[in-house]
């Protein structure tokens, strides 16, 4: 009818059994490239990742030492130096 709108969603490519994150946990810079932070002990480390699909506030991702189960640093990651002490806090 006249007036209404719909929306759709084509999809293109499915990668089954990819590890996907928070978008926000990705750090982007120009001439750097893509990392995460990793928790590894009591420090986070900058692990550098291949960036893949992105999709519902998701990002793909792959890289060496990243996997299921790996803990990574969700917020203001971007800030962090590469290499970073932290305090783990319980919810």
């Amino acid at each position: 009818m006249p007036g209404e709108f719909t929306g759709i969603r084509i999809v293109t490519d499915v990668h089954r059994d990819a590890l996907a994150v928070p978008e926000v946990s990705l750090v982007t810079r120009t001439g750097e490239g893509s990392w995460l932070m990793v928790v590894e002990g009591d420090q986070a480390v900058r692990a550098p990742v291949t960036v893949g699909i992105r999709e519902g506030g998701l990002v793909e991702v792959s890289g060496e030492g990243i996997g299921e189960g790996t803990t990574i640093v969700t917020e203001d990651a971007y800030s962090l130096p590469p290499q970073t002490k932290i305090h783990i806090v319980e919810n």
